[in-house]
């Protein structure tokens, strides 16, 4: 899981989850650049394997993403799974209850992305418990 700046939107943000479809190189490069280039408690640079900006032939594939902004405390994240039905494409998510209280940057939570297989059509975004039985 990595972290990722808010939007600057408004506050109700922080209490809500985003979901992302990218399709395309500009939206890439508008996601990435929410990920903060430095740890927060220190100096040192963040090792996110995405601010490596990595190569996608988003005529083939495509970036599914989960973000979570819950105030004052970090949930995990994972994209869980994958399904195609005939009218759209499922991406299972879990997301932890929120744990102990703990300080943070407000203004930044976690996120979890994927590569999959470019889809054009609708995609779904599914929460499901911790051990699905897909």
């Amino acid at each position: 899981m990595g972290f990722i700046k808010a939007p600057p939107v408004d506050d109700l943000i922080r209490f809500n989850k985003e979901r992302c479809v990218i399709r395309d190189q500009q939206s890439f490069h508008r996601f990435f650049a929410r990920i903060p280039d430095k740890v927060f408690d220190s100096h040192s640079p963040s090792d996110d394997s995405l601010l490596q900006c990595p190569k996608i032939d988003f005529d083939r594939h495509m970036v599914l993403a989960i973000i979570s902004h819950e105030p004052n405390c970090f949930i995990d994240l994972d994209i869980v799974g994958i399904e195609l039905t005939s009218k759209a494409m499922e991406v299972f998510c879990h997301y932890s209850e929120p744990g102990q209280g703990v300080a943070k940057v407000i203004s930044y939570g976690g996120y979890c992305a994927v590569v999959t297989r470019r889809f054009d059509g609708e995609v779904i975004f599914v929460p499901c418990p911790e051990n699905p039985t897909r």
